[in-house]
């Protein structure tokens, strides 16, 4: 069966091409205060299967600047329509339970959960490929990684992401205002180092709702309202906002909401993206 091109697998990005005028005060630049950039892996595409729905060449995505504090952007059509069937087909055939709560089930948070490790299948892992790429990442942080592959004389080869979380909201369900990452408190490191949190989280809508459902961040304020702003999910559509400020401090601007799904339902996904003081997952 043959697909239009704007369906076609995509799979590699020229970090070139996405380098836009606000690569200054815009870009996603605070894993340069978190750890040591290295180059971006060039694994061949050949390896991965179904060539024939991947058109030749780089891929170009438009990230638009969404948001300045919390610093959050959006990627239309990061994922193809293949992609998002593909991942639909798998999440559809898996068990998915009530979203819990820092391990308990909470009213404020009413959606159905599941996980999808990065090795599911070539096109997953091609998806964690993209979104390290999108970063500026190595794409080997987001997995485990061999001694040969060391990024520094210092890495200690942990991973530095958990895996794709799947997330589904039925009309009415919603997850209230949160923030991601966890406050450290006192330290719990003989060294002195505070426990480690999540620093950025990869969003990707794999539906377009009927009604509601928007990622809202209520404390983001502008000279002309003081009413928070809401993402719209779209099919294919990435997110990516920031959680740890350049300094280090947790930023308190990054509490979000899942609105509640009006009409229609949500199916959504996260990636998150640890600090590198996390030691195992």
């Amino acid at each position: 069966t043959s697909h239009p091109p704007s369906d076609k697998l995509r799979h590699r990005l020229s970090i070139n091409d996405m380098r836009r005028r606000w690569d200054g005060e815009y870009s996603p630049n605070i894993q340069d205060a978190l750890w040591s950039m290295a180059t971006l892996s060039d694994a061949p595409s050949q390896d991965l299967p179904l060539a024939e729905y991947r058109e030749p060449g780089s891929l170009t995505l438009k990230i638009k600047a969404a948001s300045c504090a919390p610093k959050a952007f959006e990627i239309e059509d990061f994922l193809s329509g293949v992609e998002v069937d593909h991942l639909v087909n798998i999440i559809n055939r898996m068990n998915m339970e009530r979203s819990t709560t820092n391990g308990h089930l909470s009213s404020t948070r009413t959606s159905r959960t599941t996980w999808l490790p990065r090795n599911t299948d070539a096109i997953v892992n091609s998806i964690f490929i993209r979104a390290a790429d999108a970063l500026r990442l190595d794409e080997s942080m987001l997995r485990r990684r061999r001694p040969d592959e060391a990024l520094s004389e210092n890495d200690d080869l942990a991973q530095r992401n958990e895996e794709l979380q799947i997330v589904h909201y039925n009309q009415t369900q919603e997850y209230t205002a949160h923030h991601d990452f966890g406050y450290p408190g006192r330290s719990v490191y003989p060294d002195g180092r505070a426990p480690a949190s999540r620093s950025i989280n990869f969003c990707l809508y794999l539906n377009d709702v009927d009604e509601g459902g928007q990622t809202k961040f209520p404390r983001w304020r502008s000279a002309l309202t003081q009413d928070g702003i809401a993402v719209q999910p779209k099919r294919g559509k990435a997110l990516i906002f920031y959680m740890v400020l350049p300094d280090g401090n947790l930023d308190d601007l990054s509490h979000h909401a899942a609105l509640p799904v009006l009409k229609g339902y949500k199916m959504f996904s996260n990636l998150w993206i640890w600090d590198p003081e996390r030691t195992s997952l």
